[in-house]
């Protein structure tokens, strides 16, 4: 999600996405122009902040080109949260040498800052990111809120449903007054219940039957949530354990996106199409399967009578 800006009082203006920008940059006719909360704000040559911006500024070529860098630090924040989501989900190990070089970048350090992190291979070296340092290593704080370096070659950003001690760092977060702006932490994790079996799907019959008034709109909730639509089924491509899954949830089975339309039951298959039952999956993809049926479904209304 994007970061606020709050609107600028005074000679400073709060630049896009939260990052201090160099305040006010000279315009046509005596005005001067900066970002506030996701547009331009200007301010007339006596320096008093306008609550529009006239016209004439607001098509010429300095709102021009401010507008086209708003859209681009827009982009280039949205490609560092995507990044480092993959590295989460993929549990991809990520050299450290990397995150020296990101760090710097405000955009991307928002998105780095008090992620959980873990040395690979040494799971219990691990901590909220609070600095990087190229002589010193990664400082983090771990579970006991004390204050460590890891040195590490590589590290790993956990998803949380790997995590047995989840509970631990939320409290933890929580009582630093920290947030993420990287969903990790604070994500929705699913787990089969302990004693499911492996042909059980019982537990995952709660996704079905969620009714849309219009096809359209179920379909148009999945794609706001970031997943694909192909052929009536949301499409979440996943990898986990070396495996590259499909979690594939039905949600509207008419050619007619106007019609009334109803979820269908969750299912996986791997990259040739072959059905994976869910016992055979790895706990991630498993969790972020389910995760894209429940919040589909969410938007949904499921009658107590039944489909």
């Amino acid at each position: 999600p994007m970061l606020s800006c709050p609107r600028p009082e005074g000679d400073v203006a709060s630049g896009w996405c939260g990052v201090r920008m160099a305040v006010w940059i000279d315009a046509e006719d005596g005005y001067a122009l900066s970002m506030g909360d996701g547009g331009l704000v200007a301010r007339n040559a006596k320096g008093k902040v306008l609550k529009n911006v006239p016209s004439k500024v607001k098509q010429g070529p300095t709102a021009t080109r401010l507008a086209a860098l708003a859209t681009w630090l827009v982009d280039h924040q949205q490609e560092a949260l995507r990044t480092v989501e993959t590295w989460m989900l993929g549990s991809l190990p990520v050299p450290t040498r990397v995150l020296h070089a990101v760090w710097p970048d405000p955009w991307w350090n928002d998105v780095l800052k008090h992620a959980l992190v873990a040395v690979v291979d040494e799971p219990a070296s691990c901590g909220l990111l609070v600095e990087v340092d190229p002589s010193r290593g990664l400082g983090v704080v771990d579970r006991d809120g004390e204050s460590q370096w890891l040195t590490a070659p590589s590290v790993l950003i956990p998803h949380p449903v790997l995590l047995d001690d989840l509970d631990d760092w939320r409290m933890l977060l929580t009582e630093l007054g920290w947030s993420q702006s990287l969903l990790q932490l604070f994500r929705e994790v699913h787990r089969p219940p302990v004693d499911a079996a492996p042909e059980d799907r019982t537990w995952l019959t709660a996704f079905e039957g969620a009714r849309f008034e219009q096809g359209r709109f179920a379909i148009s909730r999945a794609t706001r949530l970031g997943y694909d639509v192909r052929h009536g089924e949301a499409i979440a491509r996943l990898y986990d354990r070396g495996q590259a899954v499909r979690a594939e949830y039905p949600i509207t089975f008419y050619s007619n996106p106007l019609d009334p339309t109803e979820t269908g039951p969750l299912r996986f298959s791997d990259a040739r199409g072959a059905p994976v039952g869910w016992a055979a999956l790895g706990p991630v993809a498993l969790s972020e399967g389910v995760r894209m049926a429940a919040r589909i479904h969410a938007g949904g209304v499921v009658h107590p009578e039944g489909p």
